[in-house]
């Protein structure tokens, strides 16, 4: 096979792999490095009692008593516009924590990315 090819499995082929699928690996390789620096350099709470890295839902984020920080993913960046991902996410795990709804939403502070500082990773 030759480089930069992959075998199609439906025909046993040879296909190139597309500019598409070259930049879809490296967003996920930039993608996952980023997720991995974040957990590492949040181990240190602060003030925080605990601090949630890159929750995928309310369900991963505790209702406790003591103020924490929920660190949002990459996915989930902040915008000016009402109703940006960020905004829907933290909305979603103020509301409830699974099945339940939340009841010391109070507690939470939120940290979510600017849509901007990604513009030119992308």
């Amino acid at each position: 096979m030759g480089r930069g090819s992959v075998r199609d499995p439906a025909d046993g082929h040879e296909a190139r792999r597309g500019p598409r699928r070259a930049a879809q690996a490296r967003s996920d390789k930039v993608a996952q490095e980023l997720e991995d620096r974040l957990r590492g350099d949040l181990r240190k709470t602060g003030d925080f009692s605990r601090i949630h890295p890159l929750p995928r839902s309310g369900a991963d984020v505790p209702d406790d008593f003591d103020a924490r920080l929920v660190v949002l993913p990459p996915d989930h960046p902040h915008t000016k516009e009402l109703g940006s991902a960020a905004e829907v996410a933290a909305r979603a795990i103020l509301e409830t924590r699974g099945n339940t709804p939340r009841l010391y939403r109070n507690t939470l502070v939120f940290l979510a990315a600017r849509q901007s500082a990604f513009a030119g990773s992308r």
